[in-house]
């Protein structure tokens, strides 16, 4: 006895399993692929924009909560820094002296209170929004140098 329609019924039964086959395996590849991490970016490379006269010329966030940049003198004259402040994961840290940097040269500042960068794991990409504070000790009009740095926690 023969079933009327039996042949369209069985290839579109076969169509859905074959079809069904390679969605399945395109559905693992991707899962392996996405356990690997192959679609997770590289976290960006360090870099600083926005500063003026006195900027950051490095810097390292590390996930114990230390943040540290070197800071250059751009200006062409001796400058007097005061005090460096930067917000990153949310938390605020400072750094406050009375440094004189002359022209070109650079120094080394530790900010204390980065408390939000314990908050990351090494290799995690931060963000800072920073403001240095200075003056010109010829003319004791003060300044202020603000900008972004990024980059990966160590």
């Amino acid at each position: 006895m023969k079933i009327s329609g039996s042949r369209k019924g069985q290839a579109a039964v076969e169509y859905l399993v074959t079809y069904g086959w390679a969605v399945l395996v395109l559905g693992v590849v991707g899962i392996v692929l996405w356990q690997w991490n192959v679609f997770t970016p590289p976290a960006p490379t360090a870099d600083c924009r926005g500063f003026s006269q006195i900027r950051v010329f490095d810097q390292v966030a590390k996930n114990t909560g230390t943040f540290s940049v070197v800071l250059v003198n751009d200006a062409g004259m001796k400058m007097t820094f005061k005090e460096m402040s930067a917000e990153i994961g949310g938390s605020s840290c400072s750094y406050t002296g009375d440094i004189k940097i002359g022209p070109g040269a650079k120094k080394m500042i530790n900010l204390t209170g980065c408390n939000g960068l314990t908050k990351y794991i090494a290799g995690d990409a931060y963000r800072a929004k920073m403001n240095i504070s200075y003056y010109n000790p010829a003319s004791k009009m003060p300044h202020t140098s603000s900008g972004v740095c990024w980059g990966p926690v160590e």
